[in-house]
């Protein structure tokens, strides 16, 4: 994937904008786990936060990767519908330019 940045969006290798990078979702089902990764750790004192974002609206399903690490992981809940479309959103001043990666599950 392309180098991550903060207040963005993520998709399949790309980064961009929230329109350029969804991608839509073939059947519905409910999310409650996520998985994110970056290639270096996060800076002193800093929190990288990646929400996944369904139809341009940030869900409560958030990963947390905290100072000095390169993975993290989040619960909560996030439900989807066949022709939502997904992204995720590098919200927090802590993601690091760095590429990253990112899993949700149910």
């Amino acid at each position: 994937i392309e180098k991550l940045s903060t207040n963005t969006y993520v998709g399949v290798a790309a980064v961009g904008a929230q329109s350029t990078v969804a991608q839509i979702v073939a059947a519905g089902v409910t999310f409650t786990s996520i998985r994110c990764y970056v290639e270096t750790a996060v800076g002193g004192g800093k929190t990288a936060t990646f929400k996944l974002n369904i139809n341009n609206a940030d869900s409560t399903l958030e990963c947390t990767i905290t100072e000095g690490k390169t993975t993290g992981s989040g619960s909560g809940s996030a439900t989807v519908s066949a022709g939502d479309l997904l992204a995720i959103h590098t919200g927090s001043s802590g993601v690091p330019s760095k590429p990253g990666s990112f899993a949700v599950s149910g």
